[in-house]
């Protein structure tokens, strides 16, 4: 009985913390803006006719190749891979145009590279960033010769002011070979001028290398209490991706409460490690046959 009301408050729970995870599967509708609105995700926003890509389609909010890196849009930024829950893939040579005069924001913000699942592979892609007020006069807005950009390159982060434009044109170039080319637009936001990025990661949060350092107190004991809690943790935090979590966490309150109870309450936390449920979207179909 105890067992049976633990999975379903599981059950209950993840519905509801990753129910956004299932969105990114459906399709992008136009999203309205509200005053208070501070910044507005690109992927959510139904790109224009005229965009384009070299291979395979317009993808949101997950990479080109979901066999790699779980799917996930992944770069290399200050020299370490990071995912990313939302963003823009788009193999090169494409063009993403979007128009944005519906939305009151001042700058276009982004980790631009090629996905870290490609590696040294290719020829490398460059990238620009075009502004417009009619949709067919475009000024460059980054470097005319922009970097040669590969897997294991670093992102660059870009920041582009759209105050007096209507439209934004997203442009990866395949310098001449389209190998590998896995253009992605990480973390792409539409933002207001005084937008600040909230970088304060949940402490109940750790990476996969902190649990093993906490672990290595507790050699030699029973795996009972703390050690097992830090143990389960570990693998959490390693098969659901620590990034992924730190976005969850700070995406809203609700999913953050929900995730610290899941992390610290024992039974079940060890009911969701050991039963290997590894898919959102079970939990999620199994929530709602439920109710």
């Amino acid at each position: 009985m105890k067992e049976t009301k633990c999975l379903l408050k599981l059950i209950f729970s993840f519905a509801l913390l990753f129910a956004m995870f299932l969105l990114s599967n459906q399709e992008v509708l136009a999203v309205e803006q509200s005053e208070d609105d501070k910044f507005c995700y690109l992927s959510d926003i139904t790109y224009s006719s005229g965009s384009s890509v070299g291979w395979g389609a317009i993808t949101y909010d997950k990479n080109l190749d979901t066999s790699k890196n779980n799917g996930m849009i992944t770069l290399m930024v200050d020299g370490k891979k990071k995912q990313f829950f939302k963003g823009i893939s788009a193999h090169a040579t494409s063009t993403l145009i979007y128009d944005i005069s519906n939305y009151n924001y001042d700058y276009f913000t982004s980790y631009i590279g090629v996905d870290e699942s490609r590696g040294n592979n290719g020829n490398g892609v460059k990238f620009s960033i075009y502004t417009s007020v009619d949709g067919e006069n475009w000024n460059l807005k980054t470097p005319v010769s922009p970097q040669v950009m590969k897997g294991n390159t670093n992102a660059q982060f870009v920041k582009i002011d759209i105050r007096e434009a209507n439209y934004i044109k997203l442009y990866a170039h395949n310098n001449g070979n389209a190998g590998s080319d896995h253009a992605v637009y990480a973390d792409a936001k539409l933002i207001k001028e005084d937008y600040e990025e909230n970088v304060i990661a949940a402490p109940f949060i750790k990476t996969v290398a902190e649990y093993d350092e906490i672990l290595k107190g507790y050699e030699g004991q029973e795996i009972v209490g703390e050690y097992e809690k830090v143990l389960l943790q570990r693998e959490l935090v390693n098969n659901a991706g620590y990034d992924i979590l730190q976005f969850t966490a700070n995406y809203k309150n609700a999913y953050k409460e929900t995730l610290e109870w899941l992390m610290n309450d024992l039974d079940t936390l060890r009911m969701y490690v050991l039963r290997r449920i590894s898919r959102w979207e079970k939990l999620y179909e199994v929530y709602y046959h439920i109710i």
